[in-house]
């Protein structure tokens, strides 16, 4: 009986180990070639680093500061909705930064304006503020917080 049970647990964990490298393999297979699909791949999975590195050493034209406002505002969000609530403000820090960078290449992105204003709302609303350098940021952008 002990051995059955010893021999299920090393099968089970073998079983599991095989299907972890295997969606491994899949999701590293499954990455487009093209950098749109390439850099949506990377953002629905929330791989954002990655969609950056795939960003870095692109020619600087339409399409590449299209897809970097892109991930910048995704990760801003995914920064702000998705990630621990005990760090919260580090994690506003953060969300502010990718916004102000989604600004800086397109200051009309009226998603990102949003989410500054909620951002900061929230700040007012504990009497505490970001950090001075996002401050900064905010200022040059024409926001007056």
């Amino acid at each position: 009986m002990l051995k059955r049970m010893l021999f299920s647990l090393v099968f089970i964990g073998m079983l599991a180990c095989s299907k972890t490298d295997e969606t491994n393999t899949q999701s590293s297979a499954a990455i487009p070639a093209a950098l749109p699909e390439k850099i949506d791949f990377f953002i629905e999975q929330d791989r954002y680093e990655e969609a950056f590195a795939a960003l870095e050493n692109e020619p600087a034209n339409e399409q590449t500061l299209k897809l970097k406002e892109k991930t910048h505002l995704n990760y801003g969000i995914h920064t702000v909705y998705q990630s621990d609530p005990s760090s919260m403000r580090e994690n506003a820090n953060k969300a502010l930064r990718e916004f102000i960078q989604v600004l800086d290449i397109n200051r009309d992105n009226e998603k990102a304006i949003s989410e500054i204003d909620n951002i900061m709302t929230i700040y007012a609303s504990l009497n505490r503020s970001p950090e001075e350098d996002i401050l900064e940021d905010l200022k040059r952008l024409g926001f007056n917080y």
